[in-house]
């Protein structure tokens, strides 16, 4: 379960930087919101995947 919590932070996150570079490549003209939902997840999974390690 620590894996998959690790895996999917790391994708959210570049999921999230990836929706940053288009934003700003666009010029501001495509809606931000997807990467701020992205990175939110992916700070869920990371806490989930630092609760999961101290648990052990």
């Amino acid at each position: 379960m620590k894996r998959l919590f690790f895996v999917l932070g790391l994708l959210f996150a570049a999921l999230g930087i990836g929706w940053a570079g288009y934003v700003l490549y666009t010029g501001g003209q495509a809606n931000p919101g997807g990467a701020i939902i992205a990175v939110v997840w992916s700070l869920v999974f990371f806490q989930a995947y630092r609760f999961n390690k101290e648990k052990d």
